[in-house]
């Protein structure tokens, strides 16, 4: 995926579905009891702060490619960004979710949210001007990401009962491994050295989330299934040691999501 997306390409998606949507406004109905379900999400992370180091305070940004910089002070390690090597910050996952709607306003609802785990890879080559041609022959990386949350969900006008806003609390765990193969010519014999490093960590935060969505009734005689989309935003400082220094960077972001609501029971 190009470095070069952009959320605005999401906005004449958007800009359809809410056409498509508005008619269900007269599906409405008012619901109240338990309900269930999932969704997709789409999750920009944030991703970006700092990393403190013996040099001061270095940029954090997962799109930068020095990840051997997290590990180690080395004299070519220490610049002035740190990174994963990412092509781009976006993460893919899926959600389950369990929620009460009190009423006609207010739902409240527990999030269990988990992205596909974000893997990549760089090849390195020699420098020229390196008199010992020591290397990353290739650096890899991988993290996983889930969330839980607390949110709750507020219509706050009967005559436009699509249009929610929501906000609760979240709570993010993560986990990173950065594997590094190196390759140097041994000065003695010229002979070809390959040697492999592996880190793994990880950490968590918690923190707060905003957003606003759309929500209809598949069918007003039976309004048993509820679809929604909603956009949020959460903002999760991280500030915790993160391989070999300590870390300061987002653990949240903006995250565009879809999915289904099925209330249990015949209440209404």
């Amino acid at each position: 995926m190009s470095r070069s997306f952009s959320w605005i390409r999401i906005i004449p998606i958007l800009s359809l579905l809410i056409f498509f949507v508005m008619p269900a406004l007269s599906l409405a109905v008012e619901r109240t009891g338990w309900f269930m379900g999932g969704s997709i999400s789409m999750l920009e992370l944030g991703a970006k702060g700092d990393v403190v180091t013996v040099d001061g305070d270095v940029e954090f940004d997962v799109e930068e490619q020095n990840a051997y910089g997290l590990v180690s002070n080395n004299y070519f390690s220490t610049t002035n960004t740190l990174g994963l090597g990412w092509e781009n910050n976006q993460l893919q996952g899926g959600k389950l979710f369990v929620g009460y709607r009190h009423s006609f306003h207010l739902a409240t609802h527990l999030d269990f949210f988990w992205t596909l785990p974000r893997t990549e890879q760089l090849q390195g080559f020699p420098d020229e001007d390196d008199p010992f041609k020591e290397y990353v022959e290739q650096q890899s990386t991988r993290w996983t990401y889930g969330t839980t949350r607390l949110m709750i969900d507020y219509r706050p006008f009967e005559p436009l009962p699509l249009w929610f806003f929501t906000g609760g609390v979240e709570y993010v765990r993560f986990s990173s491994r950065l594997e590094f193969r190196w390759q140097y010519e041994r000065i003695s014999d010229g002979e070809l050295i390959r040697t492999y490093e592996a880190y793994e960590d990880g950490g968590s935060a918690v923190g707060g989330v905003i957003g606003t969505g759309l929500q209809f009734f598949s069918n007003p005689e039976t309004p048993r299934r509820e679809w929604f989309i909603v956009m949020t935003y959460s903002y999760v400082p991280f500030n915790d040691p993160y391989f070999a220094w300590d870390g300061d960077f987002l653990l949240g972001g903006l995250a565009l999501e879809g999915g289904l609501r099925v209330y249990l029971g015949d209440q209404q």
